[in-house]
């Protein structure tokens, strides 16, 4: 990467070429072959090599993809959250239901809302968020009508 030795300029990842041309040399870097490989690459290893101002720049690894390949609709849960392999196939089937739905919202999977709290003050987590809808999606039903000592008493 041309940029080994020394940081990238000021304002360089704002520029889509610049992406294109280091998520290009990652992905020969990483043997990525087709685009769907993308989902079996940690997010990690951008930072490993040289692209953590990046990350940082457009917060998620989903939102780098999308700049890098505009043609490839990105399922952003299984990108940026858990990784799919752990989610609840419910969860993970309802994310993508939504992604389908709203193409163009961020899906955030285990989303603690820190605007939504329980009286021990401790953050309520979410099973969906689209922050662009503050909107909040849950869906575990036992834990909406038994008592849970979890987080205090009810």
């Amino acid at each position: 990467w041309r940029f080994e030795k020394m940081p990238v300029p000021q304002g360089y990842w704002s520029h889509k070429k610049n992406v294109v041309e280091y998520m290009e040399w990652l992905r020969e870097v990483l043997h990525v072959g087709e685009l769907e490989d993308w989902y079996e690459i940690n997010p990690e290893l951008l930072r490993r090599n040289h692209g953590r101002v990046l990350l940082e720049y457009y917060r998620s690894f989903s939102a780098v993809l999308k700049i890098a390949y505009p043609e490839r609709k990105w399922n952003s849960a299984r990108l940026d959250s858990i990784p799919a392999y752990m989610l609840g196939r419910s969860q993970n089937l309802l994310s993508e239901i939504v992604e389908k739905l709203v193409p163009t919202a961020t899906v955030i999977t285990d989303h603690f809302h820190l605007d939504c709290r329980y009286e021990t003050g401790a953050a309520m987590m979410f099973h969906l968020f689209l922050p662009e809808f503050d909107l909040v999606i849950d869906f575990l039903p036992e834990s909406h009508y038994r008592y849970s000592y979890l987080l205090g008493s009810p």
